[in-house]
């Protein structure tokens, strides 16, 4: 099987698909270490190599388009690809060739993820959408008629109960639940609980309503990342839940970049 290697490399995942004659055919995720600021700029780590040689044994791939949030990774993937026969690696960013003009300030430091995933609005039929990705970290987007207009970027919810555990005494980590109670929570951990997930819900219908006011329309929204399915019934505006956003990105940008274009 040949087809094209789509890979999306999050904080603390590597995300990989198999896309073949315009339709993803097959999908391989597996937990990265978190990607912290250092030297090695978030080198990849075993893990991500064995996935790497597993996609490629099991699909044989003829080229490969990446995307990172992690700086340096998607340099050194594409050497791994080249020493393993995939020389045409398209890398997904602000110097790519894009379907719609970046509309902010620093467009070369617009993350790889936002730009794919706004690529992954268009691939879906959408020239207009709020476009919110609910993962490590938060973002919620504009994508208007004129491009990309920029948006909101806020911790998620591991981030946001990372933050509660180290930076206080006593608090316990609790990870966001699928069914988490109202308030109050009846002991510290509902009470965590419940304020990181209902707190994450507020935050994204908050800045997803003043998203909103900057626009003659009522832009659609569209909702991914690994939270989605989480919050997805608490988001305002009947979000459409796309949850390969990104990876549906990543194939558009192959097809407007590929070698010998």
């Amino acid at each position: 099987m040949s087809g094209i290697l789509l890979l999306d490399r999050g904080n603390h995942s590597l995300k990989a698909a198999l896309s073949v004659s315009g339709r993803i055919v097959r999908k391989w995720r597996v937990e990265a270490a978190p990607a912290m600021r250092g030297p090695e700029g978030g080198a990849p780590e075993g893990a991500s190599d064995e996935l790497l040689r597993q996609v490629i044994d099991a699909g044989s791939p003829s080229a490969a388009v990446v995307s990172s949030v992690v700086p340096g990774w998607d340099g050194r993937i594409a050497e791994y690809l080249a020493g393993r026969g995939i020389a045409d690696v398209v890398i997904a960013g602000s110097g790519s060739r894009l379907p719609l003009p970046l509309l902010v300030d620093e467009p070369q430091k617009l993350g790889a993820d936002r730009i794919s995933a706004a690529c992954g609005a268009v691939a879906s039929g959408m020239r207009e959408a709020l476009i919110i990705d609910a993962g490590t970290a938060v973002t919620v987007d504009v994508l208007s008629a004129e491009g990309f207009e920029g948006g909101s970027i806020f911790p998620g919810a591991g981030l946001l109960s990372l933050a509660l555990s180290s930076g206080t005494a006593a608090l316990p980590r609790v990870e966001a639940a699928a069914r988490a109670g109202l308030p109050p929570g009846r002991s510290t951990e509902g009470a965590i609980g419940a304020g990181i997930f209902w707190g994450l819900v507020g935050a994204v219908n908050e800045i997803a309503d003043r998203s909103r006011e900057g626009s003659a329309r009522d832009l659609p929204v569209v909702l991914t990342g690994g939270t989605a399915p989480l919050i997805s019934e608490h988001i305002r505006g009947n979000p459409t839940v796309i949850p390969d956003l990104v990876l549906l990105g990543l194939q558009l940008l192959y097809g407007l970049n590929r070698n010998g274009d």
